[in-house]
């Protein structure tokens, strides 16, 4: 019987951490960041996304060549915008943040795609 018990207890804190990581990762903030940048050929465009792509919390990185400017979407919680910019200068580049923003949560549009509103008819 002890057993038993020790065993329930033991499932039910491991579906408690599991619940628990679920919702830290569903809390992680999103931002974008544009960056102006000297970069300006084909070769460094693919330099500095794979650089860039690399960087754990990095989502999506790109540059547009023909403005000179980074949009990078990526983890607040594990990059920040000074480290991009870190990175740019170090392989060469010059690097000015435009802009930061928060972006919506994909769990926040998942959530609201399943509530629909009650019909008045």
């Amino acid at each position: 019987m002890t057993s038993r018990i020790t065993k329930l207890f033991a499932a039910a804190a491991v579906v408690m951490v599991l619940f628990a990581g679920y919702s830290f990762a569903a809390d992680k903030v999103q931002k974008e960041t544009t960056i102006k940048t000297s970069a300006f050929t084909w070769e460094s465009k693919n330099s500095l996304e794979n650089e860039i792509n690399d960087i754990e919390g990095v989502t999506d990185a790109y540059l547009d060549i023909d403005e000179q400017v980074f949009t990078i979407t990526y983890d607040g919680e594990k990059v920040s915008a000074d480290q991009l910019v870190y990175t740019i200068t170090d392989l060469g580049y010059t690097a000015e943040v435009m802009e930061t923003k928060d972006l919506k949560k994909k769990d926040d549009n998942k959530a609201s795609a399943k509530i629909k509103e009650p019909s008045m008819n």
